[in-house]
């Protein structure tokens, strides 16, 4: 079940000088060794990128010693070219900026000494992924790659009525007009049933969506009733939005939204958003959904004003920011 418990282990002595008077000691775990040592100490998500890094194709972690202690602990999912790093967990009792960019330092050296280039990570104004800050990953040679923001829909009572009241006046007629087209929505399920798997979906996200949209590559446990893609006359789809959940649908994100290339502004993409905006609203289990847009997407922005009319007292919006470190390149300036 975890194809990593045999994997070669590396250890990393990066002491921190002035910002720390101890040695920070790091080194690559498995999932036996996160939960002996850490799974007590480190909250949040780190027990779901645990068991991700554990099962998944690439997963990889460390963990941190603070003069012995398990303080903090890193997970990252590497391909042949390029390792995401999906979340940094430190202690509370072990808060300091030294753990998180030794903790960093690791994944680049990792990613350096196995030949892969490119290194991303995104960290924000307020979250858990804020314990590396702007001027650490900057030290340590990444540079910014885009500001975006995220907003989080918390599902109150007010939330439901201000959705009902926007299809009531707005939504209901879009959706019939594109219904009269020929367009409907159908959830991931459903095309899973009607296609005895999703193979014919997947071969058209690979030929008439653009290729760094894919609903596969989701960082966190796609919610195949929550999304939704938007089909023609033809059964084909045209536009498509993919909804994951880090913690068994408890809070969703839409991670990744797209239109075919011949549909682009077309409007398609409205049914699919809206499908599954509704479709959150009514899970009872669903507490709360996320959505992020690149502050630079105009049309992202748009589509925020116009479907995603919420009042600030059911939202709550963050600033992310996402960075990359081009390993062999940097690799004397990070660890000069």
């Amino acid at each position: 079940m975890y194809p990593f418990l045999s994997a070669r282990w590396d250890t990393f002595h990066l002491r921190n000088g002035c910002l720390l008077n101890v040695m920070i000691l790091v080194e690559r775990i498995n999932i036996l060794l996160y939960l002996a040592r850490f799974s007590g100490t480190l909250s949040g998500l780190s027990g779901y990128f645990a068991e991700r890094a554990a099962v998944r194709k690439g997963g990889v972690m460390w963990g941190a010693y603070d003069d012995g202690t398990p303080c903090g602990a890193a997970f990252a999912e590497a391909g042949s070219d390029t390792m995401r790093v999906l979340y940094i967990a430190i202690a509370d009792k072990h808060e300091r900026a030294a753990i998180g960019e030794t903790l960093l330092r690791a994944c680049v050296q990792y990613a350096d000494r196995t030949g892969i280039r490119r290194v991303f990570f995104q960290t924000a104004d307020d979250t858990g992924l804020g314990c590396v800050s702007g001027e650490t990953l900057q030290k340590l040679s990444f540079t910014l790659r885009c500001t975006q923001t995220t907003v989080i829909i918390h599902k109150t009572d007010q939330a439901g009525a201000e959705w009902d009241s926007f299809m009531r006046t707005r939504g209901s007629k879009i959706i019939k007009k594109l219904s009269e087209k020929g367009f409907a929505a159908k959830s991931f399920a459903d095309l899973e049933i009607e296609d005895s798997g999703l193979g014919k979906f997947y071969a058209r996200i690979d030929t008439d969506f653009p290729g760094w949209l894919d609903p596969r590559k989701c960082l966190n446990d796609l919610q195949k009733r929550h999304s939704m893609a938007t089909v023609g006359r033809d059964g084909e789809p045209v536009a498509y939005c993919a909804v994951s959940s880090a913690d068994c649908g408890q809070s969703a994100v839409f991670e990744y939204m797209a239109a075919a290339k011949n549909y682009i502004h077309s409007g398609v993409f409205f049914q699919c958003i809206v499908k599954s905006v509704e479709s959150l609203i009514h899970d009872t289990r669903c507490q709360s959904f996320a959505y992020t847009f690149s502050v630079a997407n105009s049309s992202m922005r748009m589509l925020a004003k116009n479907v995603f009319m919420f009042s600030g007292s059911t939202l709550r919006t963050t600033k992310t920011y996402q960075y990359t470190n081009t390993c062999r390149k940097n690799m004397k300036e990070v660890f000069r």
